[in-house]
């Protein structure tokens, strides 16, 4: 218990939400509502674990120290977090007013979250970085997979405190203010947009110098 518990506060603090992932949750749930901002923290959660199980199996090299493999990876999110942007950023005027019907169309949009959340987290190869600073700058690390094992499902808890806590205040904070955050909304398009842009440029001047 004593593993799991030190695995979910290392995962609160380590996965605090100033990413692009959540800049991307708190754009879609001020469009579509709680579920939406959930399920792309949801995945992201998923993404964290599977990182927190490489770091501790010593498993990450490949990502950390392999340069055209942290490039490809780079890229792709990149990327993707740019077409990201531009999605968010042209779907200003169109707020979406979908009812809470479980229908095969709602539930393909959730995975689609999801299944964005994960991959935005799992490619990035500077997430694997942090996360290995992080837990050796707190000098944690195990031999039995068990404990490992233990250690990272704690940590996709911590990280879910994110996952339903930041979506619950995004729609807390647009029902009062719901004139303004809309306001708001294209400009979080643009800067995911041009966060895109600062990655892609910042993985090919890291791959090149």
């Amino acid at each position: 218990m004593y593993t799991f518990f030190q695995g979910a506060l290392v995962s609160i603090v380590a996965t605090f939400p100033m990413g692009v992932v959540s800049a991307i949750a708190i754009a879609r749930t001020l469009k579509n509502g709680y579920k939406d901002g959930f399920f792309t923290l949801l995945g992201s959660s998923l993404a964290d674990l599977i990182a927190f199980f490489i770091i501790l199996s010593g498993l990450s090299f490949s990502f950390t120290r392999n340069p055209e493999v942290r490039l490809i990876l780079s890229l792709i999110a990149s990327i993707v977090t740019a077409l990201i942007g531009i999605s968010i950023f042209k779907n200003k005027n169109k707020v979406n007013t979908k009812t809470n019907e479980i229908t095969g169309e709602n539930i393909e949009h959730e995975t689609n979250n999801f299944v964005l959340g994960f991959l935005l987290t799992i490619l990035n190869p500077y997430q694997f970085v942090v996360y290995s600073i992080f837990l050796t700058s707190l000098n944690i690390h195990y031999i039995s997979k068990v404990l490992v094992w233990t250690f990272s499902v704690g940590a996709f808890f911590g990280s879910l405190v994110w996952a339903v806590s930041v979506p619950f205040l995004i729609v807390k904070l647009k029902e009062g203010y719901t004139d303004k955050v809309n306001k708001i909304y294209p400009y979080i398009g643009a800067l995911i947009f041009i966060v895109g842009v600062i990655l892609f440029t910042r993985a090919l001047y890291l791959f090149f110098i």
